[in-house]
């Protein structure tokens, strides 16, 4: 596949794919609803419609140090349009920015060859975490975009000769910064350092990281001022805290190698193969058995593996680490792990990518029936749960077959190039369909909190009282349970029994995770008292117990 002689055809194509993936990302959304951790972002969004926009996104009616309102404020806008805040309307900033990232990555590749653009682009789509982020509402899916079209600007900028773009470039990083605060301007920078590191353009470099330096201290130092100027003293220490300096030292015990390791299932089938090209390349080139030609593909290769080793290194020093951190690197680890489907390979140089892509040619083509494989299996499995599953296992299976009869007619019959063109969307297809139609509402029944919700709120109709959360964490299940209400509610958090000789003689609705339920049975109030509610509630069951009234102590 060679590039269009004037450019119109890839910007053509390049759209279609944005339009085509914003169709993927938003599809089902609407009547879904919020579960896991998309409810802090929904809540953020509920308590902002109800009260209008501001700096800091708000829980409990109290502004929350952790992110900049910026999401918040694009999803209150999508919401305009809505006339509310629904799962459509929440996830669609999240699914521009993803589409974007999709039309921005073929652009950037389709310069070398229209077939490594088009694997890339899949291979994205295939990669869990991405597609995953992208139906969700994910602050690292947008920072992720800002970071390619921050590496697409240096690296155009290059291509064709022009001025140094460090005006654009410094834009990129002020809206990284306004989205995702410290971490959505330093990972981008980080990326463009690479390239102009590994370009020897030490001018570039040293003006670029001087500017974003400066620019980070002035952003942060704004962010800060707004803090306390709008919420006070206290406040700004918390973002401190929460957007800096906690963020460096109060992380979950994962180790240095947390990155490298878990992406190997978090990030598949990109990281894995990413690593795979890599290595028997490297293995290839120190042993003299073959050598990369010198042509702009394969030099383009070290700029992608430089952009991903800086983001996994970078994220690698706080001790705060999370999966989602590391979708910067997915277009990165997309390209190398297609690349040995890149139409520019010598199979007499090259012997060991040739062997590669028969091998990426055989996984694509058989997909759909290790998918087939894996649902009957999950299928057989879901009937021990406790929670009865309702995976459409026919339908499913009929469309995997369909898939499977539709690439290998296309294998056999059809040229080299339509033959890989269709195991490409037929992967794609068949991974989509799986997370859309078996994956999602499995997750949807097993996290959903509104139906817990609603019988609380129902007998709180009949019978007013206040909510108590006994030893649950303000910033985790109570959120889920805020997420489903019309309105603001500030319930009360507990934490023993000697909390309840607060209450005052109003009735009370106490909520209790089970594996809490012993602790609770000890305090007096509840000894005596039998759940009127008993539901599954965020991952595992909950009671609810009902207080007519507790006298004054």
């Amino acid at each position: 596949m060679q590039i269009s002689r004037t450019g119109v055809d890839v910007r053509k194509e390049s759209l279609y794919i944005g339009l085509a993936a914003l169709f993927l990302f938003t599809v089902g959304l609407r009547g879904q609803p919020f579960v896991d951790f998309d409810s802090r972002f929904a809540l953020f969004a509920h308590e902002m419609w109800r009260h209008g926009p501001t700096f800091f996104p708000t829980t409990y009616g109290a502004p929350y140090p952790d992110y900049p309102a910026t999401s918040t404020f694009l999803i209150w806008c999508f919401s305009l349009l809505s006339g509310g805040v629904t799962k459509l309307s929440a996830v669609l900033p999240t699914a521009l920015a993803s589409a974007l990232n999709l039309t921005i990555t073929y652009r950037l590749l389709a310069r070398f060859s229209r077939r490594w653009a088009l694997s890339t682009v899949c291979f994205e789509l295939l990669t869990v975490s991405f597609l995953a982020e992208a139906r969700a509402i994910s602050l690292d899916q947008m920072v992720a975009t800002v970071t390619l079209l921050g590496f697409y600007v240096a690296h155009t900028g290059q291509d064709h000769s022009r001025r140094f773009p460090l005006t654009m470039l410094l834009l990129l990083l002020a809206v990284g910064f306004a989205i995702r605060g410290p971490l959505g301007l330093v990972i981008p920078a980080g990326v463009v350092c690479s390239y102009y590191f590994l370009s020897a353009e030490w001018k570039n470099l040293l003006r670029f990281a001087l500017a974003s330096a400066a620019l980070l201290l002035v952003c942060w130092f704004g962010l800060l001022e707004l803090a306390a100027y709008f919420h006070g003293a206290d406040f700004r220490r918390e973002v401190i805290d929460m957007q800096m300096a906690g963020r460096m030292t109060q992380g979950e015990n994962t180790g240095r190698w947390y990155y490298f390791t878990s992406s190997l299932g978090n990030y598949a089938l990109s990281y894995p193969l990413a690593v795979l090209v890599v290595f028997l390349l490297a293995v290839s080139r120190m042993l003299g058995r073959s050598r990369l030609p010198e042509d702009d593909a394969a030099s383009f290769l070290r700029y992608l593996i430089g952009w991903t080793l800086i983001v996994i290194a970078g994220l690698s020093v706080p001790d705060a680490r999370k999966v989602r951190y590391l979708l910067p690197i997915v277009p990165a680890i997309a390209a190398l792990a297609a690349y040995p489907l890149h139409a520019g390979i010598d199979p007499q140089r090259q012997r060991v990518l040739v062997f590669l892509r028969k091998a990426l040619e055989g996984l694509l083509l058989l997909l759909p029936t290790v998918a087939l494989i894996g649902l009957w299996e999950s299928f057989h499995h879901t009937r021990t749960l406790a929670v009865a599953m309702q995976v459409p296992f026919l339908p499913m299976a009929t469309l995997l077959v369909v898939l499977q009869g539709t690439m290998l007619c296309l294998r056999w019959r059809g040229s080299a190039d339509t033959a890989l063109t269709g195991e490409l969307l037929g992967a794609v297809a068949t991974v989509f369909l799986l997370n859309l139609l078996v994956v999602e509402p499995a997750r949807l029944q097993l996290h959903d909190t509104s139906a817990f919700v609603r019988q609380v709120e129902a007998l709180r109709q009949r019978q007013p009282g206040e909510v108590v959360f006994f030893r649950v964490g303000r910033d985790a299940t109570a959120i889920k349970y805020l997420v489903n209400l019309d309105y603001d509610l500030q319930p009360k958090f507990f934490d023993g029994c000697a909390d309840f000789d607060s209450l005052a003689a109003t009735p009370t609705y106490v909520i209790v995770n089970d594996e809490d339920l012993p602790a609770a049975r000890e305090c007096a109030w509840l000894q005596s008292l039998a759940p009127v509610v008993h539901e599954h509630f965020d991952r595992q069951h909950s009671s609810v117990f009902y207080l007519p009234g507790v006298p004054a102590t």
